[in-house]
Parts: C-alpha cells; sequence; structure tokens
C-alpha cells in the first residue's frame, strides 16, 4: 500500500464543466455585489461561493462531506484556478458571515441569475407551493412549532417555493407556526418584478392559497389562475343538490361536475368552480373538493387536468430535499440557513440550464437532478495535458454519451 497526490485525478470529473458552463453564462460576475465583511486571506468570496456550488452539485449532504469529497483532490481545484479547495470549517464560517444586509444583495444575485437562465420571457405557468424544513434542536434560530405533515409537533421552519419549467423563481424561508400560505402575494409579485405581469400567464396553486380574498385580488388584476378551493366545505355545500347521476368518472376513485360561474364567500367576482367527489377507500369516507379558475372555455376534465399539472412542482421538492439535501440544514443561525438555500437554489437552477443546453447535446437530457448529483457529477475523471479530462469508458452514463 502506498499514497499519491492525485493531482492528476478528480472523483468529480463533471465539476469543472458545469463551472466552466456558470462561467460562459457570466453568473460568477455578479457576486461582485456582495460586500462581506471578511478577510480574504488564502480564498475569496467568489472561491467561497464556487466550493458550496461544487459541493451541493456533487451531492454533499453534509458540510464535513467537502473534507472527504473536495479537499483531498488539488487537480479538481487547479481546474478552477485554486492551489486547493477550503476545509469544512472555513465554509460554516463563510455561511455565517452574512448578515441581513448581505442577504438583500444575496437575493438580487440569485434573481438576476434565475433571469439570466430561465430560457423565456414568458412563464406559462408559475406553481407555488410550500413545504416544511424539520429542524428540532432548540438552539435553531427561529424554529418553531408548525403544520408539519405526518410529523405533528415537531418545529422547523415553512418553506416556500416558486417554480417554472423546472426552475426555482422565487423562495423565502420563514418559522415553522408561519401559516403556510402567507407568502403567497410576496412570492407573485417577485416573479411580476423580475419578469413583469404580462409575461405570467397562469398561476397555480393548492387549496392554502385558495382563499376567496386571494382570488378576487387575481381578478382585479386580470391574472389567469387555477387554484384548489380553501375550505372543502364549500365544496360540500355545492354539492348537496347534485343528482348522482350528473357526476361524471374522471379515475377510480374520483367522480367531478362542472357547475359553471359561481360567488364564494369573501370574493365579490363569479369563479369558474368544478366540484370533485373524492373516495378514500382506506378510510371508507367521501371527501368533496374545489377547482376554482377564471379561464373560460374549458371542459371539467380540462379543468382537472390542468391543475394535475401541479405535480411538477411536488416533485421538484422531493428533488430538492433529496438531491440537493436541504433538509440537512447547514447552520443553527437563521441567516446561514438562508444564505444556503439561495446557493442550493442557484445551483439547482444551473443544473437544470446545463442540462438543457449541454448534456441534451449528448444524450443525458433525461436524467433528474437527484441523478446528477448522485451519478453523472460523481464519475472520476484523470486530467491530462492542456487539462483535457478522460472518463471511464466503462461507465454507464459515459457509453451513453458516446452512444449519441
Amino acid at each position: 500500500m502506498s499514497t499519491d497526490s492525485f493531482t492528476n485525478y478528480t472523483p468529480t470529473g463533471f465539476i469543472p464543466l458545469l463551472i466552466q458552463y456558470a462561467k460562459q453564462k457570466g453568473i460568477f460576475s455578479l457576486f461582485d455585489f456582495l460586500d462581506l465583511k471578511r478577510k480574504e486571506v488564502k480564498y475569496s468570496h467568489l472561491d467561497m461561493v464556487k466550493t458550496w456550488i461544487m459541493a451541493i452539485a456533487c451531492g454533499c449532504s453534509y458540510t464535513k462531506d467537502i473534507n472527504y469529497v473536495l479537499k483531498p483532490y488539488p487537480g479538481t481545484a487547479n481546474l478552477l484556478g485554486l492551489d486547493s479547495f477550503p476545509e469544512q470549517s472555513n465554509c460554516n464560517r463563510f455561511l455565517r458571515t452574512f448578515t441581513f444586509h448581505n442577504l438583500v444583495e444575496l437575493d438580487y444575485i440569485f434573481n438576476q441569475i434565475a433571469r439570466l437562465l430561465y430560457p423565456c420571457e414568458i412563464i406559462p405557468v408559475y406553481d407555488i407551493d410550500c413545504t416544511g424544513l424539520i429542524a428540532n434542536g432548540k438552539t435553531y434560530e427561529f424554529n418553531k412549532k408548525g403544520y408539519f405533515p405526518k410529523r405533528r409537533g415537531e418545529r422547523g421552519y415553512q418553506l416556500m417555493l416558486g417554480h417554472a419549467d423546472n426552475y426555482i423563481l422565487s423562495f423565502f424561508l420563514d418559522s415553522g407556526n408561519t401559516n403556510p400560505g402567507a407568502r403567497f402575494w410576496d412570492s407573485y409579485y417577485t416573479i411580476c418584478e423580475n419578469f413583469g405581469p404580462e409575461n405570467i400567464k397562469m398561476i397555480r396553486g393548492d387549496s392554502i392559497h385558495g382563499s376567496g380574498p386571494n382570488m378576487e385580488e387575481l381578478m382585479k388584476l386580470d391574472q389567469t389562475f387555477v387554484l384548489r378551493g380553501y375550505d372543502s366545505r364549500t365544496a360540500k355545500n355545492f354539492s348537496k343538490n347534485i343528482p348522482e347521476y350528473k357526476w361524471v368518472d374522471f379515475d377510480n376513485n374520483t367522480k367531478i361536475y362542472d357547475i359553471g360561474w359561481q360567488k364564494i364567500s369573501s370574493c365579490k367576482y363569479p369563479l369558474k368552480i368544478v366540484l370533485q367527489k373524492i373516495y378514500k377507500p382506506k378510510k371508507k369516507k367521501i371527501i368533496y373538493r374545489s377547482l376554482c379558475l377564471n379561464i373560460k372555455g374549458l371542459y371539467d376534465d380540462e379543468c382537472l387536468w390542468l391543475y394535475n399539472g401541479r405535480v411538477s412542482i411536488e416533485s421538484l421538492i422531493e428533488t430538492e430535499k433529496n438531491g440537493l439535501h436541504i433538509t440537512k440544514l447547514k447552520s443553527r443561525g437563521y441567516i446561514a440557513n438562508q444564505v444556503f438555500l439561495y446557493l442550493a437554489f442557484i445551483t439547482h437552477n444551473l443544473i437544470t440550464s446545463f442540462r438543457n443546453e449541454v448534456l441534451s447535446q449528448i444524450g443525458l437530457e433525461n436524467n433528474g437532478i437527484k441523478d446528477i448529483t448522485r451519478r453523472l457529477m460523481n464519475i472520476p475523471a484523470k486530467i491530462g495535458k492542456n487539462n483535457k479530462l478522460y472518463f471511464p469508458e466503462a461507465h454507464p452514463m459515459i457509453k451513453q454519451m458516446f452512444k449519441n
């Protein structure tokens, strides 16, 4: 047994390609807006940003993983203009350097990068949803008991995400006791400011956003939307006098009925309402729900298919939790965790754009974020002359590349 410097080897062969793509897009120049009160001795602010993006992109679930996945391999660092990678402790301190003022700067950078990477001027569907991040330790700042599905009594945070075409275009992190729908208008006006309200063709969300006041305001703004109704009792009341034969089968356990344009409480405008009668076989009971929208000319099943497209943001949230490990918060500090999430979602958008523009040309466009962070980014490579990368020919993803 013997040791080697491994200067001509990288265990994360696709990371340099991702960073090169980010350079070509001009992403890193935007971080010049950061005005951190931190001494730049061996590593600049940008060096730390690059390290965090790489750590997230290659699936480091904990900060300490940086010491094992990146730090021992100077070859990768050299490809990025560094002598070596910073250690875990330096990376943690970097997150804790940020102040609330720096968060404003980072928010500006995030929005600029989102606009830069999002491939279209028009957003056909803007999905809004919320998820819980569990953080039970007493030393987590601002963690509170709140609504966490199937995790009653837990403490943590509420994370609101705004999403379109697999890109995350807004997010908000709040204490766990925050109403999950509280950031609806913050998310909406963020996207309007960045892309223009005339370019937001439709808003889609679940029942936490489907209140009468929300829909009345959207009607005033002439904003197209499809939202699930906030109160299931409204759907049940509308369903009382509908004969059984008028309900239309949608799937095995769901029947639907379009009651046309109706008024609901706290909304002075009539809305198109499609009722759902859903049988829950395990609980042996029927529940009622309503879809509320302001789109003319759709049949009842078309309305439901349109709403069911929300599965994209639900799968995206699952991807963020499992692919980028955002549930493993990197600090006990609230600001530091916000910084980590900004970097994680910048990484997500970068990978998504990289997949659409680069990986699609080599037959890897169908790989999800989880596959990319856990498999593709971690394909090892040898570093040859002029920093040329050589990948293992037996790896199935490499075979797929050369097959195409």
